[in-house]
């Protein structure tokens, strides 16, 4: 519409009539078709403007009514008007907020919307904080679950659903607020126990996190066991809580469960948890039942301080061998022995009795250690005590006995202290030992060399034996054996007669002899030198001067060690016997050999009888000659 004169002014509202939304603002500006404007007017009853005097301007309506543009330059004003239609926006309406936790799964968005219903309306779904956890209608869960950082555990994410009514094109939207939780966190560390715990708290020994499992609900079950005899429900898991505050506790003793391998069964374990948010996790862990060794010993005997080395597991029979023991120093030596005294044990198993202390005697108290064997190998450590005793050797006192003997002493008792039937006497001449506890010297067959005589006491009461000895020299009493009594006749009185003898000894280094005055007649015996063989032989000279006359001839053999000499005699008679010749016994055949047949210088004669020796020449005339044993020397 043109008011006054001027109607070259031409200013126009772009676009017309228009359509406009509740709540929501439209755009205006003006269209110069001709002249020159130099001011602007926005006027309506139902629009508020945020310029009214500028050629661009937005309104916002309360209700439909026309918008004037009141344009004027230097002379001329000019009016443009346009209606507005005002059309109310879509309803948009959507359910609660949801809280979910991250392994809730993906959400349909569309499930929380109310209104519209019309599918005719254009609708999209957005995230204000995330737009990346929308995938066209569907809130992906994990994906805002990854969105989540410590130490923060939820993301909260405000979801809008926007719609567009094609008729009016208004638009309209609400929200919606989605919490994503955080899954408590589930940290379990494997286990290994040994039955004689008995029973472990599980949340306190397998659940490192949560710390505190009482701020929530949780469970325990069990997955894989190696043995299907075992009942983990009534048996082994129980409650020792309420029903609303559970307290697990796991029964590993050997009356709960039976560990079917060798050594030790696995168990896999299932633990779930329940926040106070309601998010549960749930996870798996091992745990492991030892079963505990049975350790056993005998009831060993004592030892004795002379055994040396000695293995203890050998000593009392212990069934697990790779163990070690130690001795324990439990009273400061009042009650047990100090350990010192037991000098250290080797490898865990070998004592050497030579370096304890010995006891002083076998009533001194105290007289034992407390010793333990441990056992660890198998994992479950076990051990046992007992006790060790060393007892002292028992103290032996023998009778001295002279230091040699002949062998034609009496018996010898041989004494020692302590004594009775744990005592034994032994020799290393078994022969000189008679009755037990006699030596004697007649039965030895070890002569000239030491015999040594062994005691060895067995103390019955610690089972302790000791062993001294003594030792003694036999030596062999010298034998004689003599020329048998001999009669010879003579013819002449007061004629010196020379005879030879032989004389056979044994046990002697040498002989002496001499003539006894038993009958009265030592002066008329003339005893040569006997010589050093064996038999030694020598000459004696006699001068009978009675009817019979009797000689008697004593040898001494010197004796040896502890043997005194031995002297026996024979007796040599002589009687007168004017037919000594003819009275003479016939002599036995004989051979006599002269070699060289010589007539000068010296010659031997060889007989094996004592015979006496005359030698004449031809005419049958004694030869003077001189003999040295059977070598004769004469001249012609």
């Amino acid at each position: 519409m043109t008011l006054g004169a001027q109607a070259q002014l031409d200013v126009k509202i772009k676009l017309g009539d228009r359509n406009a939304c509740t709540n929501s603002t439209l755009l205006f500006l003006d269209s110069i078709v001709s002249g020159t404007p130099i001011s602007y007017e926005w006027i309506s009853s139902v629009a508020t403007f945020t310029s009214v005097g500028s050629s661009i301007t937005q309104a916002s309506f309360t209700a439909s009514g026309n918008v004037i543009l009141k344009s004027q330059d230097a002379t001329t004003t000019f009016y443009d008007t346009v209606y507005v239609t005002l059309n109310a926006p879509p309803v948009v309406t959507l359910g609660n907020d949801l809280e979910v936790c991250c392994n809730y799964g993906s959400i349909d968005l569309n499930q929380s919307v109310i209104a519209p219903s019309d599918t005719s309306y254009n609708c999209v779904w957005r995230c204000l904080e995330n737009p990346g956890v929308i995938d066209d209608t569907t809130f992906i869960t994990a994906e805002a679950c990854g969105l989540i950082t410590a130490p923060s555990q939820t993301a909260i994410n405000t979801v809008v659903y926007t719609c567009q009514d094609p008729a009016t094109q208004c638009v309209n939207s609400d929200s919606l607020t989605i919490t994503v939780r955080s899954l408590p966190s589930i940290v379990l560390g494997k286990r290994s126990y040994c039955q004689d715990v008995s029973a472990i708290r599980l949340d306190d020994a397998l659940v490192m996190s949560p710390a505190n499992t009482a701020l929530g609900t949780s469970s325990w079950r069990c997955l894989d066991s190696n043995a299907a005899i075992n009942n983990f429900t009534a048996d082994m898991l129980e409650n020792r809580g309420f029903d609303f505050a559970p307290d697990w506790w796991l029964n590993l003793g050997e009356a709960d469960y039976a560990v079917q391998n060798e050594v030790q069964d696995t168990l896999e374990l299932e633990f779930t948890y329940t926040n106070a948010f309601g998010c549960t996790s749930i996870d798996t862990v091992e745990l492991v039942i030892r079963s505990v060794p049975k350790l056993s010993f005998n009831s060993h005997r004592d030892l004795c301080i002379d055994e040396g080395d000695v293995s203890l597991k050998s000593v009392m029979s212990v069934n697990l061998t790779d163990g070690m023991w130690t001795v324990l120093d439990t009273s400061a030596g009042i009650l047990f022995r100090n350990t010192a005294d037991l000098g250290g044990i080797s490898s865990g198993d070998t004592i050497n009795t030579l370096v304890s202390t010995p006891l002083t005697s076998a009533s001194e108290t105290p007289n034992s250690w407390v010793i333990r064997y441990v056992h660890t190998a198998s994992g479950c450590p076990v051990y046992k005590d007992t006790f060790l005793r060393i007892n002292p050797l028992p103290k032996l006192v023998l009778n001295k006995i002279d230091d040699r003997y002949c062998d034609n002493n009496s018996d010898v008792l041989l004494q020692a202290t302590p004594s009775g039937s744990s005592g034994i006497w032994s020799a290393s001449d078994p022969s000189a030992l008679i009755g037990g506890n006699s030596l004697s010297p007649r039965n030895a067959t070890t002569k000239g060399a030491e015999i040594t005589l062994f005691y060895t006491y067995s103390n019955p009461a610690t089972g302790c034996s000791n062993i001294d000895s003594l030792s003694t020299g036999i030596d062999a009493a010298p034998l004689l054996n003599l020329p048998a009594e001999d009669s010879f006749c003579y013819l002449t009185s007061g004629i010196p007669v020379s005879k030879s003898f032989a004389i056979t000894s044994e046990n002697t280094p040498s002989l002496t002899w001499f003539a006894s005055n038993t009958y009265g007649n030592q002066s008329r015996i003339s005893l040569g030198n006997l010589s050093l063989l064996n038999p030694s032989t020598g000459d004696i000279t006699f001068i009978p001067e009675r009817g019979r006359d009797t000689f008697r001839i004593t040898t001494v053999a010197v004796g040896q060690g502890a043997c005194p000499d031995y002297a026996d005699f024979f007796d040599v008679l002589f009687y007168l016997d004017p037919d000594c010749i003819l009275s003479t016994s016939s002599l036995n055949e004989t051979q006599v050999f002269i070699y060289p047949n010589p007539n000068k210088g010296t010659f031997t004669i060889t007989r094996s009888l004592n015979l006496g020796i005359h030698v004449t020449d031809i005419l049958g005339k004694n030869v003077n000659f001189d003999r040295d044993q059977e070598t004769i020397r004469i001249e012609s």
